[in-house]
């Protein structure tokens, strides 16, 4: 086993003890992923503990969380008491059954060997045998004539489905799953066929609605990154920033993540010839050896029932929580700027809480920004070129600026929501501001990423 495989299973056995056009599709399994719904609006509302909805949200969800942060390093996320909080609030919602989990996806989901084999006399544990009260808890409740829900069928995933597949119609396959089996949690991971550059920019919004409906149905969404893509250069590099985005839904949302895409690029295994699907070996889906655990879906399979164990220990079980990630220092002024000195970067604001524009002309364009800014001073410490994007949700308008560290704030660039860029060692600026006049821009929510290029 090589290096990189084997500190990838003592990690494992440690923590185991451009403007899109509406209307366009796109295609990757055989499906087409460009239609779909955008998020439902609805009027004034209150979240978990009389935290404000944003504006147009849904009734299930808080205003996105501007104070978390997941660690780059971590597999999963800390379920720390933010998360903890607002998973047993999303649980409580409804009557769901809590030992059903629903699976969301595409055709690495739909796939067979993800999770069946945990079903049955198939698996060997090797250094993972804690993990089998966790797959007896999840087994009692069949589901699907005689299978429990790692075995079912779904109906949330089909080859080729992009996200906005999961609620699109009347009912959608989402609603469909949900009334089909009541589950208290839903395995979700979607984007790989949402993966190319006009598909990347409705992503967000798709994904929220997804997480949205689950919540809204007491069904508390553990979101999964997307696994590597080796069919071309240029969608290696592209996933990396789809599943940055699915990490900073899930800190905004106060979700768990699992990061599949980190323990399966390693991997001498990871794909099969198509460069997207992941692989399986001889032994199974379900051999947590070494030897199994150099291949893509059984290493998927493992950190997914990992998942599993810690929503159980924590949302159920009532483990003592995580120590809460630690938060960006500064406070995203000028004076103070957001320091970000760990990359890939998600962030997560809503620049209608601020009260603080200070100015709306930046030197590089003409553009009125008389919106609240959001500073953030980006920290190389080696040079590299980046690719930085906003998203803006809901009728939101940001765009960013890319300023000198050096007093003097002079503009070097800016776009409404793409700059790439070579970031050289050392700071630079960067500010995110609503279009429009001082009074009326466009503020509200926005996702940031900044990841860097292949």
């Amino acid at each position: 086993m090589d290096r990189r495989l084997f500190a990838v299973v003592l990690a494992l056995v440690a923590a185991a003890c451009a403007d899109y056009d509406e209307g366009e599709s796109f295609e990757v399994d055989g499906g087409t992923a460009g239609d779909g719904a955008v998020l439902a609006e609805s009027g004034p509302a209150v979240g978990d503990a009389g935290i404000p909805l944003e504006a147009g949200g849904d009734a299930g969800a808080p205003a996105f969380d501007q104070n978390l942060h997941y660690a780059p390093t971590d597999t999963w996320s800390p379920a720390s008491a933010r998360v903890v909080g607002h998973a047993k609030a999303v649980l409580a919602r409804g009557a769901m059954r809590t030992d059903v989990f629903a699976k969301v996806g595409d055709s690495n989901t739909v796939n067979t060997n993800y999770l069946g084999c945990l079903e049955g006399s198939g698996v060997t544990w090797g250094s993972s045998s804690s993990l089998m009260p966790t797959v007896a808890a999840f087994s009692k409740t069949k589901v699907d004539g005689t299978k429990a829900s790692f075995a079912r069928t779904t109906l949330a995933a089909g080859v080729g489905w992009g996200t906005r597949k999961l609620t699109t119609g009347t009912p959608s396959p989402l609603d469909q799953e949900i009334e089909a089996i009541q589950p208290g949690f839903a395995m979700v991971m979607l984007g790989t066929n949402d993966t190319t550059e006009t598909g990347i920019w409705p992503f967000p919004a798709a994904l929220l609605a997804v997480t949205a409906r689950l919540e809204q149905r007491g069904v508390l969404p553990i979101l999964s990154t997307i696994p590597p893509r080796k069919d071309s250069a240029a969608m290696a590099s592209l996933a990396q920033e789809m599943n940055a985005v699915v990490r900073a839904l899930a800190e905004a949302r106060r979700l768990p993540l699992v990061d599949v895409w980190r323990m399966v690029d390693p991997l001498g295994h990871a794909l099969v010839a198509d460069g997207i699907h992941l692989n399986v070996g001889a032994g199974g889906g379900c051999n947590f050896q070494a030897s199994g655990l150099d291949y893509g879906m059984t290493m998927r399979n493992l950190v997914t029932t990992t998942a599993l164990d810690r929503a159980r220990r924590f949302f159920l079980a009532n483990e003592a929580p995580d120590s809460e990630p630690p938060a960006l220092s500064g406070e995203g002024t000028f004076a103070a700027p957001l320091v970000v000195d760990r990359f890939p970067f998600t962030d997560a604001r809503d620049s209608r809480v601020l009260r603080r524009g200070t100015r709306d002309r930046y030197g590089c364009a003409n553009q009125s920004e008389g919106g609240n800014e959001i500073v953030y001073r980006l920290h190389r410490t080696k040079a590299a070129r980046v690719n930085i994007r906003v998203f803006s949700l809901d009728g939101a308008d940001h765009d960013l600026q890319l300023l000198t560290a050096d007093g003097a704030e002079t503009c070097i660039l800016r776009d409404d929501k793409l700059l790439t860029v070579d970031l050289p060692v050392g700071d630079t600026l960067l500010v995110v501001d609503a279009f429009g006049p001082v009074g009326t821009a466009k503020d509200g929510e926005f996702l940031l990423t900044v990841v860097e290029t292949l």
